[in-house]
């Protein structure tokens, strides 16, 4: 496992819970090679012991997988992209990877080797990113160093996290960009379970908001654009409705009250 960038932990709490699962099956073949049944949960940790299977994480601050983490790397977004096309390069010199990490740092090369290597003996790698970071460098890193496993004969899994649902729905969807809409004159203006001001500079919601003659918002919560709304309308919370929502595989996923 390769986590570029991620909090995944914040963000998508069940492959979490997965991730810490996966460290234990590569030290499992140890105890298939013992010939001890893997029902046989006491005789299996005494074998394992504290061993773990390969997992890196690059990301700019402390997450709550670091405990497992076979080594861990601190740095800014776009140092951890260049990590990640080091990586690709590492694994195939003819790999086109953009540009190369411009550092002289021999634990950051030896680290991308190291990450390289154990990436290509992995019998299923998989490689997380996402968009916590805000880098569509990280993205593409992460994209590339999935396609040149594959190309090499080493089909990657590649996932990309998202802080909210729906957000990959709207990509399919081909929803225009926000800012798009703050330069139109809009005579009423609906806001269905969002808060504008979180998604923009403040000044730019203000201005939209008072050149707009009307402001509808649906929400659960109260917050600064439901206080600027001439009308609010009550929705009920994703615990008391049934629905659909798009989730970071791209699946349409059924919710229910």
């Amino acid at each position: 496992v390769f986590i570029l960038g991620e909090d995944v932990t914040n963000v998508l709490p069940l492959m979490a819970l997965r991730l810490r699962q996966s460290v234990r099956q590569q030290p499992i073949e140890k105890a298939n090679r013992a010939k001890i049944p893997l029902w046989l949960d006491h005789a299996v940790r005494e074998l394992l012991q504290e061993d773990k299977g390969p997992f890196f994480i690059a990301a700019p601050y402390a997450t709550k997988l670091d405990d497992i983490a076979t080594e861990l790397y601190r740095a800014a977004p776009d140092d951890l992209a260049q990590l990640g096309f080091a990586v690709v390069n590492g694994i195939t010199a003819d790999a086109s990877a953009g540009t190369s990490p411009d550092t002289s740092s021999d634990r950051f090369n030896d680290l991308a080797s190291r990450i390289a290597a154990a990436l290509r003996s992995a019998r299923s790698p998989l490689i997380i990113s996402g968009t916590s970071c805000r880098s569509a460098a990280l993205i593409e890193a992460a994209a590339q160093l999935a396609a040149t496993l594959a190309s090499s004969g080493k089909p990657a899994k590649l996932a990309y996290c998202f802080s909210e649902s729906n957000t990959l729905g709207l990509a399919l969807l081909g929803a225009r960009p926000l800012s798009e809409a703050l330069r139109a004159t809009s005579e009423t203006v609906i806001v269905l379970e969002n808060d504008l001001y979180r998604r923009a500079p403040i000044s730019d919601i203000e201005s939209f908001l008072t050149v707009a003659r009307h402001v509808v918002a649906l929400d659960h919560l109260t917050n600064a654009t439901t206080a600027r709304a001439e009308l609010v309308l009550p929705a009920g919370t994703f615990a008391e409705t049934d629905g659909t929502l798009v989730n970071y595989e791209g699946r349409a996923q059924r919710f229910f009250q």
